[in-house]
């Protein structure tokens, strides 16, 4: 919707419609704003990163094989190009020179959600030097999760797909097929692809920001959401729970379970949308009625969707008996993506 469209809708009073229809653009995160993993990642022998949240970036080699270079990374754009485009962020992807198979996609949850809708998809993208033709294919794809249907692809063929050193807005649209009749399990979704087995490695690097999925068959203006609302959806799907780098002087409570364990708890921000993989990196630092010391191990168990718990590892300590932890040198993350 047009920003004139929206000042006479305020200015008659009719934003109900609007209101209740809630958010149009269903891609989370499509500014490039939220960062949480890091900012910059190597794809020199892992084909996946997440170079921004809720993307995925997949790199393959000749003949599908592990890639032994290329970087994506979210990057910042110049104050000129924020206030042509209206995006301060992007992701860059600088291949290498087998960086042959290339995938950016984002899963959407519920594969139910867009079936038999006419759908638009649409992003601005551009190369440092050059002209690159996109493979002239947009694909959305219908997972219908662990043991359910076979997976159903839908393509749509798009015009002018060359990009060059100035930004370009690419879309297309397609009616997504319906997914009566078909057996729909856990971690089902819907993925939408920028581009779809492509060959980057002429570029210098390939630049993407402003992505949008939306209902109907026409690309209409990119709906900005706060940086705060985005953080806060990207969460459902990985937050680092405890990040000891942002903390200063920080102390939380442990308790002994036997004489080689005690055991914290720990609380998400949003509700994961399944059971979390847990990652821990770093060794807090625990304290028993004077200097603190730095145990064996952490580990971390019995994770749920709004929490779990962590296990500290010594041969320290007594069982019932209540410890200081200190977290400054300790994280942990949950990833639940799809």
């Amino acid at each position: 919707m047009s920003q004139a469209r929206e000042l006479a809708d305020v200015a008659s009073g009719n934003t109900t419609e609007r209101i209740l229809a809630g958010r149009k653009n269903l891609i989370i995160n499509g500014a490039m704003q939220v960062a949480q993993r890091g900012t910059s990642f190597s794809h020199n022998g892992a084909r996946i990163k997440y170079p921004v949240d809720r993307f995925k970036m997949t790199v393959y080699g000749t003949g599908f094989a592990i890639p032994t270079g290329g970087t994506s990374a979210q990057v910042n754009l110049t104050d000129s190009d924020s206030e042509s485009l209206g995006f301060s962020n992007a992701i860059r992807f600088t291949p290498a020179s087998d960086s042959k198979v290339c995938y950016l996609d984002q899963r959407i949850e519920d594969v139910s959600r867009l079936a038999g809708k006419t759908i638009t998809f649409s992003y601005y993208a551009r190369i440092n030097t050059g002209t690159f033709s996109i493979p002239n294919d947009g694909r959305v794809s219908q997972n219908f999760g662990t043991s359910g249907s076979a997976e159903i692809n839908a393509y749509a063929d798009f015009d002018n797909n060359v990009l060059t050193t100035s930004w370009k807005r690419i879309s297309y649209s397609l009616t997504l097929p319906s997914v009566v009749g078909k057996t729909i399990n856990a971690g089902n979704y819907t993925q939408v692809r920028l581009f779809h087995t492509a060959d980057l490695s002429s570029l210098g690097w390939l630049e993407v920001t402003g992505v949008q999925l939306e209902l109907g068959s026409q690309a209409t203006d990119f709906e900005y959401r706060s940086y705060g609302e985005e953080l806060a959806l990207c969460k459902r799907y990985y937050e680092i729970a405890i990040n000891g780098a942002k903390f200063e002087n920080t102390f939380g409570l442990l308790k002994g379970a036997s004489t080689t364990q005690a055991i914290g708890v720990y609380y998400f921000d949003v509700e994961k949308r399944a059971k979390p993989t847990i990652t821990t990196s770093g060794i807090p630092v625990v304290y028993i009625g004077g200097p603190g010391y730095v145990p064996d191990s952490v580990t971390s168990t019995n994770a749920g969707t709004l929490g779990g718990r962590f296990i500290v590892n010594d041969t320290v300590y007594t069982a019932s008996q209540a410890y200081h932890i200190d977290i400054n040198t300790f994280s942990l993350a949950a990833d639940a993506e799809l």
